[in-house]
C-alpha cells in the first residue's frame, strides 16, 4: 500500500493529477474516508483533470452524478456516487456500472455490500486541521508466478521468450521501485505481471517460417519443437492471423477479460505513440532496453532489432532512426519522474 500526506489544497490538486495518470478508462475509484477529509475537493480536482466541463457537484443528496465526456481520449462516461446515506437500498444499478466499461467513483465505499473486480482504493484520514493522510491500494485479478508459468504452459510459450519476459519484468520493477521511493504512484505488481506476459504469443511471428520437421532457427542454432506445440502455435496464428504478436497478446487477454493486463501490453510495441498510464510507459521502456535476457542501452536494443528485422530499404532506415529518437525521449521522461 502506498502512503501520502496532503498538507494543503495544492497537494490535494497534485495528488488528483497523479491518480488520473494511473487509472484506465475502465477502472474504478473507491474512496474510504472520515468526515471532513477533503473528499469533495479531491473528487472535484480529479474530474477537472479529465475534462469534465459541466459544474461539478457533490452527489450527497442526489446519490449519483453522471458525466459524459466528449473531449477526453481516456474517459467517455463517468458515474460519481456518494453512498453515505445508503443503508440497505438496492445497489444493483451501481454494480452494473462497475461491470461495464464506464468509469465509476464511489465515496464512502466502505458501505458497499460487494467489491468490483478492479480499481484503486483511496483511504483518507484527517490527520490535523490542515493535513490529510491517504493510503493508495490497487486491486485487480493478480497472478502469482506459478499462475504465470501455467499460462505459459497453456499457450506453449518457448523458454527463451519466458527468459526474455523475466528480464523485462525485472527491469520494469526496478524502475517502478525508484518511482515508489520518490513517492510516485505506480502499480508495481500490474507492471510485473504485464511485463512477464507481454510476449506470450511471440511465436505467431515466426511459426510460418518453420520447416516440415518442426525446426526453428533461433539466432545461431536450430530448435526442435513437438508436433503438439507447433500445432497449437499454428492454431493461435490462425486465430490471430491478421495481427502481430503484440496486438494478438492484448486481444487474447481482452477476450479473457483481464482488462488491466491487456491495456498495459497493448502499448509495448516499438514506436507506440500513446500511453494512458505510467505503467504502460514503464513496461514499454523495459522491453525497449532488454535484448534476449539481458538489459542493454536504448541504442544497443535498436541496433539489435535493426539487425534482425532489417529489410535493406530507405524506409526501414527512417523507421529505426525514428525508433531510436523516440525511445531516448521515453528514457528522459522516465528519468524525470524517478
Amino acid at each position: 500500500m502506498i502512503k501520502k500526506v496532503l498538507k494543503n489544497l495544492e497537494d490535494t490538486k497534485n495528488f488528483a493529477k497523479e491518480i488520473e495518470k494511473n487509472v484506465f478508462w475502465f477502472s474504478n475509484i473507491l474512496i474510504f474516508w472520515e468526515v471532513w477529509a477533503w473528499k469533495t475537493t479531491f473528487t472535484k480536482f480529479f474530474l477537472e483533470n479529465i475534462w469534465v466541463e459541466k459544474k461539478i457537484k457533490s452527489p450527497s443528496y442526489a446519490l449519483e452524478n453522471f458525466y459524459e465526456l466528449k473531449n477526453s481520449e481516456k474517459f467517455k462516461k463517468i458515474w460519481h456516487y456518494d453512498i453515505y446515506r445508503l443503508e440497505n437500498q438496492n445497489l444493483e444499478s451501481l454494480e452494473e456500472n462497475f461491470e461495464s466499461d464506464d468509469f465509476v467513483i464511489v465515496e464512502w465505499a466502505e458501505k458497499l455490500n460487494f467489491k468490483p473486480k478492479s480499481g484503486i482504493e483511496l483511504h483518507f484520514q484527517k490527520k490535523s486541521e490542515n493535513e490529510r493522510f491517504v493510503e493508495i491500494k490497487f486491486f485487480w485479478t493478480n497472478f502469482s508466478e506459478n499462475e504465470i508459468k501455467k499460462i505459459f504452459e497453456k499457450f506453449k510459450t518457448p523458454i527463451w521468450i519466458q527468459e526474455h519476459t523475466a528480464q523485462v519484468a525485472n527491469t520494469a520493477v526496478q524502475i517502478a521501485e525508484k518511482f515508489l521511493k520518490n513517492w510516485k504512484i505506480v502499480d508495481k505488481w500490474l507492471i510485473y505481471t504485464s511485463a512477464r506476459l507481454h510476449d506470450i504469443l511471440k511465436y505467431i511471428d515466426f511459426v510460418d517460417k518453420m520447416k516440415e520437421k518442426d525446426w526453428y532457427y533461433f539466432d545461431i542454432f536450430w530448435l526442435k519443437f513437438s508436433a503438439e506445440t507447433v500445432n497449437l502455435w499454428k492454431k493461435m496464428k490462425e486465430q490471430f492471423s491478421w495481427l502481430s504478436h503484440e496486438k494478438a497478446g492484448w486481444k487474447l487477454f481482452y477476450e479473457m477479460w483481464y482488462k488491466e493486463i491487456w491495456k498495459v501490453i497493448s502499448s509495448h510495441w516499438f514506436n507506440s505513440k500513446w500511453f494512458s498510464t505510467i505503467e504502460e510507459k514503464i513496461v514499454y521502456f523495459a522491453d525497449a532496453t532488454t535484448m534476449h535476457n539481458k538489459r542493454v542501452s536504448v541504442k544497443e536494443r535498436v541496433k539489435d532489432v535493426k539487425k534482425r528485422y532489417w529489410d535493406w530499404s530507405k524506409k526501414s532506415e527512417k523507421v529505426y532512426e525514428k525508433m531510436l529518437k523516440y525511445n531516448l525521449k521515453i528514457e528522459k521522461e522516465l528519468e524525470k519522474f524517478e
